[in-house]
């Protein structure tokens, strides 16, 4: 995986019940790394809200770094949505 810039977002923290979402532009497709502290429960569902997600946003070549302490799934979206905006902005203005 080859980064297409330095530039990196997060949206969310690592509390109780949050999710702490990090994204970077990459060269090649989307690529999900996922901690969570019930990562054998629920990373399948957590990837496919993930790329449905930025499907939805219309967006790929990101690396997405997810932090789950037990977050619900909306808490989830939004992190996303307000870390892929918050990179998209940071390009626009560079």
């Amino acid at each position: 995986m080859q980064r297409s810039s330095d530039l990196e977002t997060s949206a969310g923290s690592t509390g109780k019940s949050d999710v702490l979402v990090t994204v970077q532009r990459i060269k090649g497709d989307l690529k999900i790394e996922l901690k969570s502290t019930l990562k054998n429960l629920y990373s399948e569902s957590q990837k496919l809200i993930i790329k449905d997600t930025v499907n939805k946003l219309k967006e790929d070549h990101l690396l997405i770094s997810v932090e789950d302490n037990q977050a619900l799934d909306f808490v989830l979206k939004a992190r996303l949505k307000a870390a892929v905006s918050a990179l998209q902005r940071t390009e626009e203005s560079s």
